[in-house]
């Protein structure tokens, strides 16, 4: 059975802040359509993909679903792929304007369905509200860095009793199994870095399993952070673009330009996974490559800050997430749903005609 769904996440929560793949959602260069999707919080732009998503898959289009990091019940955009359409939540923190207004970029401005005199009676609420969840960012983004530094501590302690010659000897196996009789067929290569794993106010959130359902061929590279996945995934990456192909990797939200965590060569039927304590990959139709090594007491002490840390700053951005939806408070009983409906049922009879050109 087909793939009809796809999920992940274009932005993370990281020990540097707000990190954002958003420019690799869809190539603006190569896209047919993007709406960036404009409004304040409340007023239904995740409603409004989401429904549109269903419109799609009901007609039997694959839909990329974008999850927001900071609410991973919303989203953040949705792609279709096999058309080129995508649809972009384009407000703090990821804005987005058009690249190339009328010829690719369109504005759908929610703001337009709302009662402005009502909202402005909110303006002390709303001001404050957004200065409070600013502020919880910023604490959750302070635990996260201090639990970046232990990470990179552990990764560092780790790798001296990496053998690299076996993470060498592994990355060539799969790369000879693999791509030994690879010619270049892509009709558009290059790596889209996206993320499977974030870290969000309901924990860790991971979308692994449908992003590699669809695979022929699955690797999994079992071992915690500093065993060497890393080294072995660049290789493979290397050696994708190497031959013309294109390829998505997934990064590590603790390491968000630094560390895939997957990779997949969608022409290839191949997905490269790593699986550990904190995104977990069932060993069910893959090849389990173990490099795992035990841990010395000082990474066990180390590890058990690390935990620490991440569970305050999942609290920290809890506690945004609930201010956020008192701010929407605010929006939601000044909107005109009626007309947001409207107006996506439009969008929809727009885009399939679109699709039907």
């Amino acid at each position: 059975m087909a793939i009809m769904e796809r999920h992940m996440f274009s932005g993370a929560n990281t020990p540097t802040g707000f990190f954002s793949y958003f420019d690799h959602i869809i190539p603006a260069q190569t896209a047919y359509h993007i709406y960036c999707i404009k409004g304040g919080p409340g007023v239904g732009k995740s409603t409004f993909m989401k429904k549109i998503a269903g419109d799609m898959t009901a007609r039997g289009k694959i839909v990329e679903y974008i999850h927001c990091s900071s609410d991973p019940g919303s989203l953040d955009g949705i792609v279709l792929p096999q058309s080129g359409i995508a649809l972009i939540d384009g407000t703090a923190p990821h804005i987005i304007d058009p690249k190339y207004p009328g010829a690719v970029d369109e504005i759908i401005n929610l703001g337009q369905f709302w009662d402005d005199r009502a909202i402005m009676k909110h303006r002390d609420s709303i001001i404050s509200c957004f200065s409070e969840i600013s502020a919880q960012f910023s604490r959750a983004y302070s635990y996260l860095a201090a639990a970046g530094n232990i990470r990179a501590d552990i990764v560092k302690t780790r790798m001296r009793g990496v053998d690299e010659r076996k993470l060498d000897d592994i990355s060539n196996d799969i790369i000879g199994a693999e791509f030994s009789n690879t010619t270049a067929a892509s009709m558009r290569p290059g790596l889209r870095k996206m993320f499977a794993t974030a870290i969000t106010p309901d924990g860790l959130v991971g979308h692994i399993d449908t992003l590699i359902s669809g695979c022929g061929k699955v690797y999994v590279l079992q071992g915690e952070s500093g065993c060497g996945s890393e080294i072995i995934l660049d290789d493979i990456a290397r050696q994708a673009l190497k031959c013309g192909l294109y390829a998505e990797a997934f990064y590590c939200p603790m390491d968000p330009d630094g560390k895939i965590e997957h990779l997949l060569v969608p022409e290839l039927g191949l997905a490269v996974c790593t699986s550990n304590t904190y995104h977990a990959v069932a060993p069910v139709g893959t090849d389990m490559i173990e490099l795992g090594t035990a841990d010395c007491v000082k990474i066990q002490n180390e590890k058990n800050i690390f935990n620490l840390l991440l569970d305050n700053a999942l609290n920290e951005l809890g506690k945004a997430k609930g201010l956020h939806d008192e701010l929407e408070e605010n929006y939601v009983p000044n909107m005109n749903f009626n007309a947001v409906e409207e107006y996506r049922q439009a969008t929809v009879e727009k885009i399939l005609a679109a699709i039907s050109d």
